[in-house]
């Protein structure tokens, strides 16, 4: 709406949902090109852009213009969102080894839900719970055991950089098959495509633990802290699917959504090019991230720089973010993380994660992370996408939980293809090239 109206800030300091339309926003020169800004007043952010290089990439548009400056995190390893985990205490108790297949994570599930394992004496075990999204506690990674993605991951690139609509590749039929079979058996949550991320946290922290299984970002924010995780839930790498297929997604390293952007109401740009400039500098966009220096992070006996201890009685994301803007324009590179930062106990178990998927991690799940879109083609594909996405989205969800997609398969991507699914792959895939030929 403010673009519509041009009635329009000066900057964007944190923004995500007008970033994939910076180009278009630039061609009508309603946010500036930051190029000759950025060379000229930018050196700290020169310098993550040599560092990181696809934050340079995924700002620049096809007409080779900087109109967005990506939040660099490296403080973490990012590469993988999420992970399974299954409780190990539960495994012991029905007798079976962590599941390596989704054969066998099937047979676990069935005995979580049979056998008591939680020992109470009712019938109140989920095997298995999610959201049916591709948020950290999402599900649908789990399709690539099938060689194939899900509705609500439509559009994902190989690392060799072609983009695939996993629902057109023949193991999608198993993968939805598959995953109705649970439904029905009720070994996945029945709430999966319903509940929130609140929901699905009261769920997992209830102890004793009704929950056998989950996906999660790290395992704290499900069981509730850390030592609960580790003490309590086995990593679950990968499981092969019935062609043996292991596969996971990733995102791009450290690169985020939220993205600056200078509007042509600025009247001294250069000014606000400097100050983001500063927060590029990673002493300040630490502190951007997590927390001034003093509150959320304190200098250590070594020099470095780590997080204090969070409060009794408060969480460490309440604590946080009552303290900082979270996702300002800011650059913290794995160089400066590497010699300045002391990681702490959440930081390293994550990393050990995410090293433990990336053999696996074969495609990228964010189309839009690993594209360079004109204007011209984003408004074509938003022509089509809006649409595809509500039918192949409400379709897999009917399909799963109510059975029916081998006999309506085909009708389906006749659909689809009336639909444009091909030629919004096609302009993805131009987008893809010149992303890495960039």
């Amino acid at each position: 709406i403010m673009f519509a109206s041009a009635d329009l800030p000066d900057a964007f300091f944190s923004a995500e949902a007008a970033t994939s339309r910076a180009a278009e926003y630039g061609a009508q020169g309603l946010v500036l090109p930051l190029n000759e800004m950025v060379a000229m007043y930018g050196p700290n952010i020169e310098a993550v852009f040599d560092e990181v290089p696809e934050a340079r990439a995924r700002g620049t548009s096809p007409d080779g213009n900087l109109y967005r400056i990506h939040h660099v995190n490296q403080i973490e390893r990012r590469n993988v969102q999420n992970h399974l985990q299954i409780n190990t205490a539960w495994l012991d108790a029905v007798g079976l080894d962590p599941p390596t297949t989704t054969d066998e994570f099937e047979e676990v599930l069935r005995a979580f839900k049979t056998q008591d394992p939680n020992g109470n004496g009712e019938a109140d075990e989920i095997p298995f719970t999610s959201l049916w999204t591709t948020t950290p506690q999402g599900m649908v990674p789990l399709f690539a055991a099938f060689d194939t993605t899900s509705a609500f991951e439509l559009f994902t690139v190989t690392t060799d950089g072609q983009v695939q609509v996993g629902l057109l590749e023949p193991g999608y039929i198993d993968a939805v098959e598959y995953f109705n079979g649970l439904y029905e058996e009720e070994l996945i949550d029945i709430e999966v495509f319903v509940q929130d991320g609140t929901a699905w946290s009261a769920k997992t922290r209830e102890k004793p633990y009704r929950v056998g299984s989950w996906i999660t970002w790290a395992g704290w924010n499900a069981a509730g802290d850390l030592e609960s995780s580790i003490r309590d839930f086995t990593l679950i790498e990968p499981l092969a699917g019935p062609r043996g297929t292991r596969a996971w997604g990733q995102q791009t390293s450290g690169t985020g959504w939220f993205a600056s952007m200078i509007t042509n109401q600025a009247e001294y740009p250069e000014v606000i090019l400097r100050w983001i400039d500063n927060n590029f500098v990673p002493e300040n966009g630490i502190q951007w991230l997590l927390g001034p220096f003093g509150v959320n992070i304190e200098e250590k006996a070594d020099g470095r720089w780590g997080l204090t201890a969070t409060p009794e009685g408060m969480g460490y994301g309440a604590f946080r973010t009552s303290e900082t803007f979270v996702f300002a324009p800011s650059g913290i590179p794995n160089s400066w993380v590497t010699e300045r930062w002391v990681p702490n106990d959440r930081g390293e178990y994550k990393s050990s994660l995410v090293d433990a998927y990336m053999p696996y991690a074969s495609y990228y799940w964010n189309v839009d992370d690993v594209s360079i879109l004109s204007s011209e083609e984003q408004e074509e594909i938003a022509t089509y996408l809006s649409d595809i996405k509500t039918f192949v989205q409400n379709q897999e969800a009917e399909w799963v939980t109510n059975g029916g997609i081998r006999g309506e398969y085909d009708a389906f991507v006749a659909q689809l293809e009336r639909m444009n699914i091909g030629r919004v792959r096609e302009l993805y895939q131009i987008g893809v090239d010149r992303y890495f030929d960039s």
